[in-house]
């Protein structure tokens, strides 16, 4: 609803080629579009699950996939509204409010647009072992293992103005990460430890480390947590 109805007003700074570059601050409406299209995405996966006679209660699983959005909304700044309309783009003047005695913007319409285009492509890898350990007699145990990880090969936006970004290896899109969790049952008693991995990134992609920071990486983490759980009747 936001992208086709929304509107909220604020304020910018564009150049105006009309005279020369010179700067302008204006009033901005951060609006919809109604005439919006579905975002379309072609999507392929394979997968596989191998689960062995050899080796009860054991299953692995991994799938491959591949995302292409086309016609993704994207909303149009301010500076490329007015560029785009001196290139000969009369959908981008009309959001553009000029003073009818000096010319200058006034106003510019942040419309959304089916323009931008989107990739992911990654990996999946799923595991997971179950088995009762028979540890303690005349008890009934239970041993869970359950790992998940994901790789990502490529995740790129290219956006309207035809400008391709390569969004891995940011700290906030890890290239990998993955979780394991144990449980062990025992009569009442139970005992989990889960640990969490996520990989090292870059803390803002724009930045060249020894220029704009010294140390751009964040380093990678792993996170464990443990819980002890007891069952009984009141």
């Amino acid at each position: 609803f936001s992208e086709r109805f929304d509107a909220q007003g604020g304020g910018s700074n564009i150049r105006d080629p009309r005279f020369g570059g010179t700067s302008f601050g204006i009033s901005t409406v951060r609006s919809g579009n109604p005439e919006l299209t579905p975002e379309i995405a072609d999507t392929l996966v394979a997968g596989f699950v191998y689960q062995p006679t050899w080796l009860d209660g054991l299953s692995v699983s991994s799938d491959w996939y591949k995302v292409d959005i086309a016609d993704s909304i994207e909303q149009i700044g301010t500076q490329d509204t007015v560029d785009r309309c001196e290139a000969g783009d009369k959908v981008m003047c009309s959001n553009i409010v000029r003073d009818v005695k000096t010319g200058e913007v006034t106003r510019i319409f942040q419309r959304f647009f089916n323009l931008a285009q989107d990739k992911v492509e990654g990996v999946d890898l799923e595991v997971t072992y179950q088995m009762e350990p028979n540890l303690f007699a005349n008890e009934t145990e239970n041993l869970t293992v359950r790992a998940l990880a994901g790789w990502l090969l490529t995740r790129e936006d290219i956006n309207a103005r035809g400008l391709l970004t390569n969004r891995l290896g940011n700290y906030t899109l890890p290239d990998v990460t993955a979780n394991i969790t144990a449980n062990y049952s025992i009569g009442p008693y139970g005992l989990q430890l889960q640990g969490r991995f996520i990989d090292s990134g870059e803390l803002v992609r724009t930045w060249v480390e020894g220029v704009d920071v010294d140390d751009n990486m964040v380093a990678s983490s792993t996170i464990w947590n443990g819980s002890l759980r007891y069952r009984s009747e009141f």
